[in-house]
Parts: structure tokens; sequence; C-alpha cells
């Protein structure tokens, strides 16, 4: 997001990098002079910084960024990813506490504190920004902060924490549509693209390049991309069965959806499906095709009618239609 074509596209993002590739340089040669460079990574922190200050490609800082964290990870046995399966639920609320302040309740920016800080907080839905982020390094950031802006650490906050907020700030940047189309297309992929422990070290376009072997159609890989970053296919167990779960969160975007609130709203009746319905689906399809079809088609329909800002008796009625399904289908 800084330099496009030898040209500087945004001063601010930047010199933030000339400012981390300088104190990438004190912190490695703090390293050198102590035990040593164990991982062999002196040249390249060198090359780092030449190709930041000459403006060459994106790429090209990418790549060799890319693998110094490796030789890192790699030579000082560093775990990048959770020790067990993250919570979006939970990261959710923790990002609302901690987070939303700056960087917005939906991560564009735009929170009710960004305004006056420099470098402005980062927009996580940005597309280019999203193609190169992983929870990784979001759980970094927050482990040690960013030296030179107001993005601060948070000791305060456990490493499990950290990694419910970093898996739930890549669902901000999904396509909710794609995300309820992609959990088929996801569920023939293998698990070096879908397990939770390999999602935690991939960018976006990471995880898209994983699947050129297995997919041909670029339009089939953002969706399951869309669903494997909405969390789904990880998500916690419940005591909550999960078409109870369905008809509470169809409850909530209802209620959001009477208050103006269509976003969140928006957001709610896609976990009613993804969460909640998703989980039955299949059992409920062998019992009952005709019903499970309907419930599938009346969700899309409530999120067309929520997203094009229908009223709100017509998204009422269309929820109605599917508590009163699901109902049915409770007692298959």
């Amino acid at each position: 997001n800084a330099v496009s074509d030898g040209n500087i596209i945004n001063e601010a993002e930047y010199s933030e990098m000339l400012k981390c590739a300088e104190e990438t340089s004190v912190l490695m040669k703090q390293i050198a002079s102590g035990e040593g460079d164990r991982a062999e990574i002196g040249p390249e922190v060198g090359r780092l910084s030449s190709l930041i200050k000459t403006k060459s490609s994106p790429d090209q800082v990418r790549d060799i960024a890319s693998s110094i964290k490796e030789k890192l990870i790699k030579a000082y046995g560093i775990t990048p990813y959770p020790e067990t399966r993250p919570s979006i639920t939970k990261g959710g609320k923790l990002y609302a506490a901690s987070c939303a302040q700056c960087h917005g309740a939906h991560g564009r920016g735009d929170g009710p504190l960004a305004n006056g800080l420099t470098p402005v907080p980062t927009n996580f839905t940005d597309p280019d920004f999203y193609a190169g982020l992983s929870p990784f390094k979001v759980f970094n950031t927050m482990t040690f902060g960013i030296k030179g802006t107001a993005m601060p650490s948070f000791p305060a906050v456990s490493d499990a924490g950290k990694w419910d907020v970093a898996f739930y700030v890549l669902s901000l940047g999904i396509d909710g549509d794609n995300a309820a189309k992609g959990r088929n297309i996801a569920a023939d992929l293998p698990a070096e693209v879908t397990d939770y422990k390999m999602l935690a070290t991939l960018t976006n376009d990471d995880v898209l390049g994983r699947m050129d072997e297995y997919l041909e159609n670029s339009n089939d890989k953002q969706q399951a991309l869309s669903y494997l970053r909405s969390g789904t296919a990880f998500s916690e167990s419940s005591d909550e069965s999960p078409l109870l779960m369905t008809g509470r969160l169809l409850g909530e975007s209802v209620s959001l959806y009477s208050k103006g609130n269509r976003e969140e709203s928006y957001e709610k009746a896609l976990d009613a499906y993804l969460v909640g319905f998703e989980q039955v689906e299949p059992d409920l399809f062998v019992k009952d095709k005709k019903l499970t079809a309907r419930i599938e088609s009346s969700f899309s329909e409530l999120r067309s009618a929520i997203k094009s800002g229908q009223s709100s008796e017509e998204v009422n009625q269309l929820t109605s239609s599917i508590q009163n399904d699901i109902s049915s289908a409770s007692e298959l």
C-alpha cells in the first residue's frame, strides 16, 4: 500500500515502512553482537532495507520479508499458530473492546479515535492490504505494537485471546455471499489449505496460491477463501444446538435491522446460516431435501433483502418464514 511502479502512493505507509526497516536493522545488530545471527538473516535484512529505500516492487519486498520470517520461525522454534482452535466469537468481543475504537467496528480504520492519528489506523478490508494479511501478522502486531505509531502492544491479552482477535480480523474482509457459497468447495480441499494451523501463517494470497493445484476457477477460489476466513470451518463447539443458535442469531438480526443497523444485521443473518444452520444442513438434507432447500433459498432471500435495504416488514416476514421452517426441522 506504500509504493507502486517505483512511486510512493501513500506517504504515511511508506514512512512507517522506513521506520520498521530501520528498527529491524538495529535489532539485527543487537542479535548479532549477542548470540550471533543464528537464523543467518543478516544479509537479507540489509537487502530488505535497501529494497524499501529504492522503492522496489511490493513483490520483491514481500518475498524477502517472508524469507526472513520463515528463517526466524525455524531457527528460534517459534510456534506461529494457536495451540487450540481459535474462536471467532471471542475474538469479536475482544476486538470490540480493544481495537474498534481506532480500527472501526467493521475494520475500516474509521473508529471514533481514528481522527488525527498519523499514520491513520489500518483498514483491514482494503483489498490490497487484505490480500497480504495473515493472522500471524495480526498476532505479532498485538504482541509488539508498532513503534512510532498509535498502535500499542496488548500485554494484558493472553496469547489465546490475541489469536482469537487475529482470526476475527481476517473475517472482517470476507465477502458474505462468497462465504455462504464456499463451504462445499472448501470441503474438497486438503488440510494443507484448510487447517487452522496452516491458515494462521498464510496470507490470503498464499491461500489462493495453494488452491491452484486443486481449483481452476478464480471465483471458486475466492468463495472458498471467504468461507475459510469466516472461521466457520473451525468454530468452537457450543452447548447450544445449531438450530437454536440459528433462531437466536436470526432474532438478533431482525432486532438490529429494525434499529437501522443494516450491516450488523446482515452479519448476524450470515452467522445464523454459516455458524448455525450449516452445521446440521447435511443431516437435514438426508431427512427432508425439500425443506432444507427451502431454508437455504430463504436465507439467500433474507440476505439480499437486508443488503438492498428492503422494508422492515419484508425482512420480518422472511425471517419468520425461516424461523417456522427451522422449527419444523427441529422436529425431524
